[in-house]
């Protein structure tokens, strides 16, 4: 028991570390950084029988065009808000991909968007909520935003934003 608590101990404290981003000979193969405020809504779909997990994302500019999207399925998935947390995950790999340095990322998971926005632990989702806000460092603006599964649709035709209007 002793070595698994020290095992633990060492996991988490190495956990902490977020590495310092440098310029890698990689990096010069990414396209030039978007700073335009991007929307992204994301969703995610769970099986409780299968335990297997639908994501999706899309990407809409300023103006509410659509930028891209995307979508993945993961087996072995315990929980709803597993998936919710991998599809946030997913979204922003997605945006750093893209060279996108800013962006509103839209979810309907309450608890989930909590957890981010307030550094919460839970033990459920505790790599995953390391690995979004490790990724949310990277980017120069980003926001967690909640909203309803209602209100989705209806964002679509919100007007455009900016930089400033949060």
């Amino acid at each position: 028991m002793s070595k698994v608590i020290a095992d633990a101990r060492e996991w988490q404290s190495a956990q902490t570390q977020i590495p310092k981003r440098s310029l890698l000979a990689g990096d010069a193969c990414r396209p030039p950084p978007r700073s335009e405020l991007i929307r992204v809504f994301t969703d995610g779909a769970w099986n409780e029988e299968t335990s297997i997990t639908g994501l999706g994302w899309v990407f809409l500019q300023p103006n509410g065009e659509e930028i891209t999207s995307g979508q993945a399925a993961e087996g072995s998935v315990s929980s709803p808000l597993v998936a919710k947390a991998l599809v946030i995950r997913s979204a922003l790999d997605h945006g750093l991909s893209l060279g996108i340095s800013a962006m509103i990322i839209n979810s309907d998971a309450q608890l989930l968007t909590r957890a981010i926005n307030s550094q919460a632990k839970i033990k459920e989702i505790y790599g995953y909520l390391f690995d979004i806000n490790a990724l949310a460092s990277l980017f120069s603006s980003i926001s967690f935003i909640f909203i309803s599964r209602s209100a989705k649709a209806a964002l679509r035709e919100l007007p455009p934003i900016s930089l400033y209007s949060l």
